[in-house]
């Protein structure tokens, strides 16, 4: 009977991998299938309690979910996403210093035209500047910079912001700007400081969770599998060395982990903005 359970399963996986193989797409997806492939003996128990509690449309629904966290959103992706996020929030900071710097220059500049006996042909207006930089975009030119230089021909430049008064709110806004996750399993590899195969475990958990509740109910909204099957499955689609396989125990005290985190986090959310 296991036999039968694990051909149900892996059906799905050798459909997937064929057709990507094909049409030579998502090569990172086929290195995973392969791997699953090869370790049929110790999937098998992870399909037996697939194939023992949901039909063959949740069953592919899931291992699909697999198949794509695994390639996607595992501890070697993580890192990147890490990496690419501290990036992102180093140029926002060095931005807002330099614009910072910029807007300080500027406004000394115009109080020195205001004030002495030298004047430049530099910019005044932030219309001019508008109007320079999008020389080049036919849109600009073809549907806005009429409106835009009627706008500034009707007033004059005590209705405009300053150019220091622009540049310091491009400083401003990239001092405020978070950086956030374009996606949920992104935001849930990544929500540990130090990358490790829980990375791979909560995206996959945020994967089955989604499906559950945005595309239409493929996986039901109260999916489980076991720790050791989720244990099974990132040792397996991971191809971990044998010092880095994980148990079940290891999955039981992750999901203890983030159950607390999103306790707090609602506690926190709840709380009246004064407690803050």
């Amino acid at each position: 009977m296991s036999k039968f359970f694990v051909d149900q399963c892996e059906s799905f996986i050798k459909r997937d991998m064929a057709y990507n193989i094909e049409n030579s797409i998502w090569a990172s997806d086929v290195e995973v299938a392969d791997r699953l492939l090869r370790n049929s003996g110790e999937m098998e128990t992870v399909y037996v309690e697939l194939a023992t509690n949901f039909g063959q449309s949740e069953i592919d629904r899931f291992l699909e979910i697999v198949l794509s966290t695994a390639a996607h959103w595992n501890p070697e992706s993580a890192r990147e996403y890490r990496t690419q996020k501290s990036k992102y929030e180093g140029l926002n900071h060095e931005i807002g210093v330099l614009a910072a710097k910029l807007a300080d220059l500027l406004e000394e500049r115009r109080a020195l035209s205001n004030e002495s006996g030298f004047s430049s042909n530099h910019h005044y207006s932030i219309t001019t500047v508008i109007d320079n930089a999008a020389a080049g975009n036919g849109h600009y030119r073809g549907f806005l910079r009429e409106k835009l230089l009627n706008l500034s021909g009707q007033f004059d430049l005590k209705y405009w912001p300053r150019l220091s008064q622009f540049v310091s709110e491009i400083s401003d806004d990239a001092f405020q700007a978070e950086v956030l996750a374009g996606d949920e399993l992104t935001a849930a590899a990544i929500s540990s400081q130090r990358s490790s195969v829980a990375d791979f475990l909560r995206a996959l958990f945020a994967a089955v969770e989604e499906s559950g509740i945005r595309l239409g109910g493929r996986l039901k909204p109260d999916f489980r599998l076991s720790d050791n099957a989720f244990s099974i499955i990132a040792n397996c689609a991971l191809g971990l060395k044998p010092e880095e396989l994980i148990d079940g125990p290891y999955v039981k005290s992750l999901r203890q982990r983030m159950r607390k985190a999103k306790t707090r986090e609602r506690s926190d959310n709840s709380l009246p903005r004064s407690a803050w």
